[in-house]
């Protein structure tokens, strides 16, 4: 008779990365757009297990991976690091290379090369996040056209009284 295989059944073949059920019921993830909770995996895919706190959102990766506009890119990051998911720990740039990022529900191992030292880091500061939306603004209107609409608004109310 041949032995039995101490694989389980669903055992995954290859690397993976676990995201905990807390993570995926907390209201942080949960509240996300569905494109952010896209580009967490995104980073997500980085991670080898000791790598925490140095991934990267570059453009020349995420493009090769669809991410086409960068102006969507920094959008969602700002909504992932609103809700406390990722935290910057490396502020990049022209000659610094890429910003690096940390998941915030895994340990940063190493704090070496990093903008961020250990007692400033919070694992579990996802669920600590404050979910209160910032006001949306009404579609296809920039701030600049809103101000002159509530300028020429006030005026009418004020030529009227």
């Amino acid at each position: 008779m041949a032995k039995r295989s101490k694989r389980p059944l669903e055992a995954a073949g290859g690397r993976y990365f676990a995201l905990p059920h807390a993570v995926l019921d907390s209201p942080a993830y949960t509240g996300c757009s569905a494109k952010a909770r896209a580009l967490l995996l995104e980073l997500c895919r980085q991670h080898n297990g000791s790598n925490n706190g140095r991934l990267h959102l570059a453009r020349s990766w995420l493009e090769l991976r669809g991410w086409n506009r960068p102006a969507t890119v920094r959008k969602l990051k700002d909504e992932l690091i609103r809700r406390r998911l990722i935290v910057q720990t490396r502020h990049g740039g022209l000659n610094n290379g890429p910003h690096w990022f940390a998941v915030t529900w895994l340990p940063i191992t190493d704090f070496r090369g990093m903008d961020i030292v250990q007692k400033d880091y919070h694992p579990g500061a996802y669920l600590l996040a404050s979910l209160d939306e910032p006001e949306k603004k009404q579609k296809g209107r920039t701030a600049h056209v809103l101000e002159k609409q509530a300028a020429r608004t006030a005026q009418v109310l004020g030529a009227e009284a």
